[in-house]
């Protein structure tokens, strides 16, 4: 039996017209987000390693830190391609909402530990200042690369827009 997958949601059109059609394989937009995601819950484990003992010793919890990084890591990659989608097809409503899931999952740690760190010591203010800067400032280039170069959506070869096909 095949694998099926409805094209539209039912609120799109009549019933009638939603046609089950065979799983197609995934493109290879749908295999670099999944990377990306990948890539990010990796840096999310790997972020936490030089802080940790710093974060202890100033009675933030580096396990609470960890966990809100994690669980902030998944917004974060899918806010990122959708952002940028939109950015390249000129919908700056939707990018900014994009952007703002993007900034707040991007910031959630970091707040925690503003919040519960009650004696942070500097070196560890300054690694996360440091993750901070990297992520602003690549975050600027790819918004940048973004805007400049292409001009449809279409064009954007990392996360190019999905297809949905009306059947028939």
């Amino acid at each position: 039996m095949e694998d099926h997958v409805r094209l539209a949601p039912p609120w799109r059109g009549r019933y009638e017209d939603i046609v089950d059609q065979p799983a197609q394989a995934p493109s290879r937009a749908d295999k670099a987000e999944k990377v990306f995601t990948l890539a990010i819950f990796a840096y999310s484990l790997i972020r936490v390693v030089p802080v940790w003992r710093g974060l202890e010793a100033g009675s933030v919890n580096p396990w609470v830190f960890l966990a809100i990084d994690l669980a902030t890591a998944y917004p974060y990659a899918k806010a990122w391609p959708r952002m940028l989608r939109a950015l390249v097809a000129r919908r700056p409503r939707a990018a900014m909402l994009w952007a703002l899931v993007l900034m707040s999952s991007f910031l959630a740690p970091y707040l925690y530990v503003a919040v519960a760190g009650e004696d942070v010591a500097s070196w560890v203010w300054w690694i996360l200042g440091a993750f901070v800067a990297v992520g602003v400032l690549s975050a600027g280039l790819r918004v940048r690369d973004a805007v400049r170069k292409p001009r449809h959506a279409r064009d954007f070869p990392l996360f190019p827009p999905r297809r949905v096909e009306s059947p028939g």
